[in-house]
């Protein structure tokens, strides 16, 4: 049986997916489970394709979804660890907000200079107190087609 965080996942992937085919991406799968890119998406006009890590929220009721740029991996001691993703590896980072099913489309480049250590907000929702500077805001990144 599968844990719930992973059918959540799974859930996120497919919505994924579907965006990125209304975009009209040619998308693919990697097999198995798979920490260095869930999808694989084929660049229009060039040969090449670009790796897609998806990284899924189901409640966004606060206005915002926090993500992770890396995964978790058992050290020689048998410790989990946190490993941000490679560049090498992983060209962008899908934010789903499953809730409202919509996905933002992040450069993990991009991602790593907001962020060296690899968390990071991006605003779905204008904050309480009024701020308005120094927000990632999904909005902005929802469109594949400027980045790839």
């Amino acid at each position: 049986m599968k844990s719930l965080s992973k059918l959540i996942g799974t859930r996120g992937e497919l919505l994924a997916e579907e965006n990125l085919l209304g975009q009209g991406y040619r998308v693919g799968t990697f097999s198995g489970d798979c920490d260095d890119g869930d999808k694989f998406i084929m660049v229009p006009g060039k040969k090449e394709c670009r790796v897609v890590q998806v990284k899924t929220q189901a409640d966004t009721s606060d206005g915002h979804v926090r993500l992770f740029c890396g995964t978790y991996r058992e050290d020689e001691n048998k410790r989990m660890t946190k490993v941000l993703y490679s560049p090498e590896d992983v060209d962008f980072i899908a934010a789903v907000a499953l809730d409202r099913k919509r996905v933002a489309y992040i450069p993990l480049v991009l991602a790593l200079s907001w962020s060296p250590r690899g968390s990071l907000t991006l605003r779905l929702d204008l904050p309480r107190n009024g701020q308005k500077r120094g927000i990632h805001w999904f909005h902005e990144y929802e469109i594949l087609e400027r980045w790839a």
